[in-house]
């Protein structure tokens, strides 16, 4: 029986292989995923373009030109079984590098004849790229870099002038980064360094100086080698980012070795900067999207932070966070240097502020969904009453003085916590679970339209279809 494909998805995917095979193979582990994310409303292109699906169609080709043994275990429609299991793309792609990862490291290293390779160009200090132009040339890079390069996936299209594989070298002949040129549109396809990894930054501030000799017409995924483009097409040394710039699009920063960004940045989606040196946002700031800070240097945000969606500046020297700020979107300050919440906060949806210092929670925080504290240091809230819009994570949060009518519209997690007062009125919308916690119904008005699960009196086989709701609901991710 033929499974229906979504359209979309398929055009989709058929920007990434010419191979009718691999295209319907993709669709069986990709689109798949795709699929799910799109039904769930939310933008499953985005999340295409977030990884490198390149090198899962890579993978399949080669599969396929080897006849692996596991292409014919199929169910029955006709889908291979293993293409079946993966729950995300990450999954998909790490299985992709594992296997090229392991074919590669049973290619030899051979001797290459002269005429196989090509000088292409001389850059500085003895660096140097070269052209790959044989079969052999191609199985001996794939050894070294440990990726796909070799193995047949290549050799019809660069013997027909289709592709330009290119390798850069240092002075004693050893690959660092190769390079896919599709000869037909003139534009970068894929840029890799060894296992397909993004290339390190001395690698990449050379095939920088490669690009800027040559007149390329695209560069897929530049940021990997630190260059940047803005809404005109015009490319942007990451180390020197002009005042104004506007990019249309996510800005993905994430590890580079920035101090700062230009004043009056506009980025059309989001901002990631996580693990990044930058103190604090340039004025005039104004992102589309979601500033994903996590784990970068960020001690501040002002005011008028100019972030239209979600904000995460978990793990990072954040001390405090400016009275009256509004989030459209999730704030997780998880993990910083809070010691107070401001007045007057709103957060339309998740808050999140585990592992923090915060020992009062304000009557003037206004949450719309989901509340995690666990492992915080609330000790009490302000308020007699609280609304929150979605779930309730306690664990790990010692004696808490809850509000005197506490409604939760969602499921309710208590775990490892004693309630020290509070919650004469308890209302729950979904399951409360209670576990290793100090909690009883006497003297209290409760009532949860799920059910109660406790550990002490419950059966096992209740807890157990219990955690998985306390996993997914402890999994907050910034909303699409």
């Amino acid at each position: 029986m033929a499974v229906e494909q979504d359209s979309e998805i398929v055009d989709f995917l058929a920007t990434f292989t010419d191979h009718e095979e691999v295209r319907r193979l993709m669709y069986f582990c990709v689109g798949r995923i795709l699929l799910k994310i799109k039904n769930s409303k939310r933008n499953w292109r985005e999340a295409g373009l977030a990884v490198d699906l390149k090198d899962a169609a890579d993978w399949l080709e080669v599969s396929l030109l080897h006849n692996e043994d596991w292409l014919l275990n199929v169910d029955d429609q006709g889908r291979p079984k293993k293409l079946l299991k993966f729950p995300d793309l990450d999954g998909v792609l790490k299985e992709a590098n594992k296997a090229m990862i392991k074919r590669a490291m049973h290619t030899p290293v051979i001797k290459i004849e002269d005429g196989e390779e090509v000088l292409e160009q001389v850059l500085d200090s003895g660096w140097y790229m070269v052209r790959l132009l044989t079969p052999r040339a191609l199985d001996n890079e794939s050894a070294e870099m440990q990726h796909c390069v070799g193995h047949g996936t290549y050799d019809t299209r660069v013997a027909e002038g289709q592709v330009v594989i290119l390798s850069l070298r240092d002075p004693h002949n050893r690959p660092h980064v190769t390079i896919e040129v599709d000869a037909r549109t003139n534009s970068i396809v894929q840029i890799r360094g060894k296992q397909n990894a993004k290339p390190k930054a001395e690698y990449a501030r050379r095939v920088r100086q490669f690009i800027r000799d040559r007149d390329f017409d695209s560069i897929y995924r530049p940021i990997e080698i630190g260059i940047v483009m803005d809404e005109m097409g015009k490319p942007h040394n990451i180390d020197n980012l002009p005042v104004g710039l506007a990019i249309k699009g996510n800005l993905d920063l994430t590890d580079y070795a920035l101090t700062e960004l230009p004043e009056f940045l506009e980025v059309r989606g989001d901002l990631k900067i996580g693990g990044s040196a930058i103190r604090e946002l340039p004025r005039g700031l104004r992102v589309t999207g979601s500033l994903l800070a996590a784990k970068s240097r960020l001690e501040r945000l002002p005011v008028e932070h100019g972030i239209a969606r979600s904000i995460d500046v978990s793990s990072t020297r954040i001390t405090e966070l400016p009275d009256g700020i509004e989030v459209d979107g999730d704030l997780d300050v998880s993990d910083t240097m809070l010691k107070r919440l401001p007045e007057d906060l709103v957060v339309t949806g998740h808050l999140k502020m585990e592992s923090t210092d915060v020992p009062v929670f304000p009557a003037s925080a206004v949450i719309g969904l989901n509340l995690s504290l666990s492992g915080s240091g609330v000790r009490r809230f302000e308020a007699k009453t609280l609304y929150v819009g979605g779930c309730l994570m306690l664990s790990d949060c010692g004696r808490v003085h809850l509000p005197d009518h506490l409604t939760v519209e969602r499921a309710m997690f208590l775990e490892r916590t004693e309630i020290a007062s509070g919650a004469k009125v308890l209302e729950i919308g979904g399951n409360f679970y209670c576990h290793s916690s100090s909690f009883t119904t006497k003297s209290r008005r409760f009532r949860a339209r799920g059910r109660v699960i406790d550990r002490r009196g419950a059966r096992d086989t209740d807890v157990a279809r219990a955690m998985p709701l306390a996993q997914y609901e402890r999994t907050f991710g910034v909303q699409e």
